[in-house]
């Protein structure tokens, strides 16, 4: 209780405010780790282009997915399970991560984190087959559960907690650049050299990865990092957070999984084409994660509400427009602008509301996320095959759509 004026007293950490309205700041649980403003940013950045990297790996599939499918002769929607299965162990193991290394140091558990996908990339570019690679893949899946369930609390901590929606926005800075550096130089290194060579060169940028994280981040105990608890923390808000992220994530994998036979076969595109194509909405993506930095804090569902709304418009124009192919690369860019604004509107609310430890919050999103992405490449697999890519977009925008009604039954909640 904090007095305002004489006689009333109010609470000194509100309810968190509707659709549109700026999230209270409470007091975090710890002091931020004492490390200057520089070091701090320094962190950030390593993180950030940490999360770069395994983000890029993950997407691989979608730029590689035909020259995979023809080298170890399968078909492209098996190809696509590699997704499914690799969303399937993050979705299983994130939790018992996040719960088994809540005591570790990040310092130490980021740089171990970073080798074993290292690990995981090595083997999926030099395993013998398609066992081989699923191989790699699960073990790179395993990392990436460890890294999202700390990365984000481990990058906000080190800043006051009235920017920390910002810092969640640079920080997610580092995906959203995968799509316009990582996916398409991948496909590009992979049509030139091969699927495999960008998994080894992942693989070896890891290794400089976890170097400089042991070096820059600072070392403390997890309880007392600033962003060990929300900073208004509401179970039943936390819950349409996970609900809302698996709609929406379920319908945008739908299409995005399979966008580049979708691309190819219904809009015309040829092969060499794909490239340009991821670049060019990898920036749209880019840009719009720069620029939602100054609205997370102050309007966080409001951001999410056009985040989704943008993925709706985007994925039903490219359906919409068939093969006329300035107006599809148009929504396509479209689509990749609100994929970003969406991604991180969920990221930071996820961490304002968690109800709990952080670091489970944080985890149990990712688990609800990648579910998304599992249960959306395993419908587009089923619709690809049958009844054949066109009607992508339009299951995609459907589940969309339930996400944005979900959004808009936020603001109704009350504690």
């Amino acid at each position: 209780m904090s007095p305002t004026s004489p006689g009333r007293r109010v609470r000194s950490v509100p309810d968190v405010p509707a659709l549109g309205t700026a999230p209270p700041v409470s007091t975090p649980t710890g002091p931020a780790p004492h490390v200057s403003t520089r070091r701090a940013t320094a962190v950030l950045v390593v993180l950030s282009f940490a999360a770069f990297m395994v983000v890029t790996s993950e997407i691989l599939p979608f730029g590689l997915i035909t020259l995979m499918a023809v080298d170890l002769g399968r078909s492209e929607s098996q190809i696509g399970l590699l997704v499914t299965a690799y969303a399937a162990v993050v979705v299983a193991m994130s939790v018992p991560l996040a719960h088994f290394t809540r005591t570790i140091p990040r310092r130490w558990l980021l740089s171990v984190t970073v080798l074993v996908y290292a690990a995981g990339m090595l083997l999926a570019s030099l395993g013998g087959g398609f066992a081989g690679l699923l191989a790699g893949r699960m073990l790179t899946a395993l990392a990436q559960a460890q890294f999202w369930a700390v990365v984000t609390a481990t990058a906000a901590g080190l800043f006051p907690a009235r920017v920390r929606g910002k810092i969640v926005a640079r920080l997610l800075v580092g995906p959203a650049t995968s799509g316009v550096v990582g996916l398409p130089s991948a496909t590009w290194l992979g049509q030139q050299y091969g699927w495999r060579v960008p998994f080894f060169v992942l693989a070896g940028v890891a290794v400089v990865v976890a170097v400089a994280i042991v070096l820059l981040v600072p070392r403390y105990r997890p309880a007392h990092g600033a962003a060990a608890r929300g900073v208004s923390p509401s179970m039943r808000r936390y819950v349409f957070v996970l609900a809302i992220t698996v709609a929406a994530i379920l319908g945008n994998s739908t299409i995005l999984t399979y966008v580049t036979p979708y691309l190819q076969d219904v809009a015309g595109f040829t092969a060499d084409t794909i490239p340009t194509l991821l670049m060019v909405s990898g920036i749209a993506g880019l840009a719009s994660m720069i620029l939602i930095g100054r609205f997370l804090d102050r309007f966080p569902m409001g951001t999410m509400a056009v985040g989704v709304g943008l993925l709706i418009t985007g994925w039903l124009g490219v359906a919409l427009a068939g093969s006329t192919q300035p107006v599809v690369i148009g929504f396509y860019c479209m689509a990749g602008f609100g994929l970003s604004v969406a991604v991180g509107s969920f990221a930071n609310r996820a961490l304002q509301t968690s109800p709990g430890n952080t670091d489970i919050g944080v985890a149990m999103h990712g688990t609800l996320y990648n579910s998304g992405i599992l249960l959306g490449s395993l419908l587009g697999s089923r619709l690809l095959d049958s009844p054949g890519p066109r009607v992508l977009p339009f299951f995609g925008a459907g589940f969309l759509t339930l996400a944005l009604v979900l959004v808009a039954l936020e603001r109704r909640v009350r504690e």
